[in-house]
């Protein structure tokens, strides 16, 4: 037994530290933390890290694996976005850019090393668990949404096993399948019954998924597998066609609601209309505009979500300022937007190569495992093109599968070397800092996200001095000052003050918030109520007028702003403001606020009495039909407003229009 085990890891026991790693992965969670996987499954791949450096100390470095152009490109990859860091100031949320990109090179290298010496069927195999316990559990979420009686279409839109989101655990599933193949092709009848059920189980989970990125992903690379094998496997290609065929016709036959939403997310791709108001593509416009004014450098790595705001939040989920933007949904672009235009030149180089690489391995193998580095070229061109329309390169599953590919790749190359190994004492020395600082990084940023969701409950509740105690625990200057939506962390120590009425202490706090992000929404507007208890209404102005600008659609300034207007008599003004509120192809009256209907009638009001004293008929305010209570009647009456005024009509031409 103790042979057969020494064997099947080559007598190194990275292998199987890899192996157990990916096993426990699903499980690696916390539910009190807002994002249960970022923060935690990072430590765990530094803690892995740590460990796979001292498994390998001894060994020493495999030098010809810094020879790779896929190493040398991730390396030149994270020099430059160490320069741009620098440039932009050295910010928390820049190292954390700086250490995933690390984490990504560490783990390419350690791999590349392991892989180029011993086989990697154990790890195939572990991620063929992996992908069975994340479907168990997607499978035991989707049976209890379904229990509750949910709607079918409404309950996928939740459930992502432990993923964190339904989009990620697509491509996760999809990055795994060149390892199901792996084990199909050197295993037993078990594995392989064990990899066909896993197989229909995970096209099942995309198919209830329907994410488009990894749709688009699943087709190119069949097409690329269909092209390669046609030719010596046409039976083979046409039968699969027919059986995918069938599998997803039963699919939506079992479920009408599924295909009228899939007929419902293809329409929406199709049509030109939305595709200009979709949140995605408002998103990649506004990220190329960011490109053209900061080309070579960029906005700074992990400054994206700081700076896009700047460019208008509209047609964005961060309109309404209830959510919050984090990210462009294109890898590729989020490269070239934080590092400039080279960082996102060696970002495609690197899958460049790497298509060229395994391409080349499925040409020049003669035996079966070249069908293997074909389903690895397919795999990796689909992923091309989920990390166009998705952010993989942001979560520690993908990065590690990523670095596992990137690793087989490069090891397959170093196998045909000589093995030559240096080990230099001081250089070890300095990896064992490098690889320690990571664990101690990965902690505070950890332990920083924990007390942040526990502030967050005070929150909600109204317990402000325990919210701040929350905080200063959270905060740290050097490596936490801003939380995952962008929120400064002094913008809460304010929020806790101003409501305990220490608006004196609360608006410094507001003050150092909108230095660490000036284009934060609910930043603005509470330091320009700070400026305006404190009787600077030009400033207090001024930051609305900016909040305003940034996001039309934000309720809180826009009131505060058309309150400042309508007491300068720049009545007309302040209305616009309100009517530029309300989103009047998605909303509808249940979405007016009390205070938004007080403010609109009482300015509209003033408004009209002014017009009625010009025209002579003051007596006549009353007889206005818009002065209502319910909510669907004026909302009926403000969309009509806002529409005169699209077509250029001026409020006396309204006015005139309401009068009985």
């Amino acid at each position: 037994m103790r042979n057969i085990f020494n064997k099947l890891i080559g007598g190194d026991v990275s292998i199987v530290i890899i192996s157990i790693f990916i096993l426990i992965l699903p499980i690696i969670i916390n539910i009190h933390i807002s994002d249960m996987v970022l923060s935690i499954r990072y430590l765990a791949l530094s803690v892995l890290i740590f460990i796979l450096y001292l498994s390998n100390v001894k060994k020493g470095i495999n030098i010809y694996v810094f020879k790779s152009p896929i190493i040398i490109i991730l390396l030149l990859l994270l020099f430059i976005n160490i320069l741009s860091s620098l440039y932009h100031d050295l910010t928390p949320d820049a190292l954390v850019s700086l250490y995933r990109l690390f984490t990504l090179v560490s783990l390419t290298v350690f791999f590349s090393g392991i892989f180029g010496k011993l086989d990697y069927l154990l790890i195939a195999k572990s991620v063929l668990f992996f992908c069975l316990i994340s479907l168990l559990i997607y499978s035991w979420q989707f049976f209890i949404a379904i229990i509750d009686e949910r709607n079918i279409v409404s309950s996928v839109e939740g459930i992502s096993a432990t993923m964190g989101n339904k989009n990620l655990l697509g491509s996760i599933l999809f990055l795994s399948f060149p390892f199901l193949f792996y084990v199909y092709q050197l295993s037993n009848k078990i594995w392989k019954v064990l990899v066909f059920i896993t197989l229909i189980l995970t096209l099942c989970c995309l198919f209830l998924i329907q994410s488009k990125a990894v749709l688009l992903g699943l087709f190119f690379m069949s097409v690329s597998l269909a092209f390669f094998t046609f030719r010596t496997h046409s039976k083979v290609v046409l039968s699969g066609i027919v059986i995918a065929s069938f599998v997803v016709a039963v699919l939506f036959s079992a479920s009408p609601k599924m295909f009228t939403h899939f007929i419902g997310e293809v329409n929406q791709v199709i049509s030109k209309k939305e595709r200009v108001e979709n949140n995605r593509t408002a998103l990649y416009l506004k990220t190329i505009e960011m490109i053209k004014e900061s080309p070579l450098l960029g906005v700074g790595p992990g400054n994206w979500r700081k700076e896009f705001p700047k460019y208008g939040l509209k047609n964005t989920i961060g309109q309404k300022g209830n959510s919050f933007v984090q990210r462009p949904h294109s890898d590729f672009l989020w490269f070239f937007s934080e590092g400039g235009i080279l960082s996102g030149v060696f970002y495609m180089l690197m899958f460049i190569f790497l298509l060229k690489e395994s391409l080349l391995f499925y040409l020049n193998m003669k035996d079966e495992k070249r069908y293997f580095f074909l389903v690895l070229f397919s795999t990796i061109l689909g992923y091309v093109l989920i990390s166009m329309f998705d952010f993989p390169s942001e979560r520690p599953s993908h990065n590690l599968f990523l670095s596992i590919i990137l690793g087989i790749i490069i090891g397959e190359r170093v196998k045909k070397r000589t093995y030559y190994y240096k080990n230099n004492k001081l250089f070890g020395i300095i990896l064992m800092c490098l690889f320690s600082v990571n664990i101690a990084f990965a902690s505070i940023r950890y332990k920083g996200n924990l007390h942040v969701t526990t502030a967050l409950k005070y929150k909600s509740i109204g317990d402000w001095d325990r919210m701040i105690g929350e905080i200063k625990i959270a905060y740290n200057p050097y490596f936490f000052d801003i939380d995952n939506t962008s929120t400064p962390l002094y913008w809460y120590y304010g929020l806790a003050h101003f409501n305990k009425g220490e608006v004196n202490i609360a608006f410094d706090y507001f003050k150092k918030a909108y230095a660490v992000n000036p284009y934060h929404l609910h930043v603005i507007n509470n330091l320009a109520t700070c400026y305006g208890f404190n009787n600077d209404y030009d400033k207090a102005t001024e930051l609305y007028e900016k909040c305003v600008s940034i996001s039309p659609r934000f309720e809180d300034a826009a009131l505060n702003l058309a309150s400042i207007y309508s007491y300068q008599q720049r009545d007309e003004e302040a209305l616009d403001i309100l009517l530029g509120v309300r989103d009047f192809k998605m909303e509808s009256g249940g979405n007016l606020s009390e205070t938004y209907i007080y403010y609109f009638n009482i300015i509209f009001k003033k408004l009209v009495e002014k017009r009625l004293i010009e025209f002579g008929n003051v007596n006549e305010v009353n007889k206005f039909s818009i002065f209502v209570s319910d909510k669907s009647t004026l909302y009926a009456h403000l969309k009509k407003i806002y529409l005169m005024r699209e077509r250029g009509a001026t409020y006396n031409q309204i006015i005139k229009s309401y009068k009985l």
